[in-house]
């Protein structure tokens, strides 16, 4: 039986690529998902709508509200924060260089114009 949430991602189109946009992965890892996991199932509902509640009602379910401080605690965790701030470091990093080889191509269209 495959999961409501999937299936609502599955069947329309273009919100795979959305959902992955706002979980900064992969869309093949979307569509590789059995059911929503549970460190993602708040940016899926801020796309899709949804309460996490009616995302993974197992996980939800009669205990909303320990099911958000697990989650919370993962969010505010040590280990958490540094794999955002690497990937932050990471994009800024390539950021900086493609602007630092965009104008050095600049300068050298520059250079030899007459």
């Amino acid at each position: 039986m495959t999961d409501k949430a999937i299936e609502f991602i599955r069947g329309n189109r273009g919100m795979a690529v959305r959902i992955a946009e706002a979980c900064d992965i992969n869309r093949t890892a979307v569509y590789q998902w059995e059911r929503v996991p549970i460190e993602r199932v708040y940016d899926v509902a801020a796309v899709i709508g949804w309460t996490p509640e009616q995302i993974r009602p197992d996980f939800f379910r009669d205990r909303p509200t320990r099911a958000r401080q697990r989650l919370d605690r993962y969010l505010g965790s040590d280990l958490f924060k540094k794999r955002r701030d690497a990937m932050y470091g990471a994009i800024d990093r390539a950021v900086i260089e493609m602007l630092q080889n965009n104008l050095d191509a600049m300068i050298q269209i520059e250079r030899t114009k007459p």
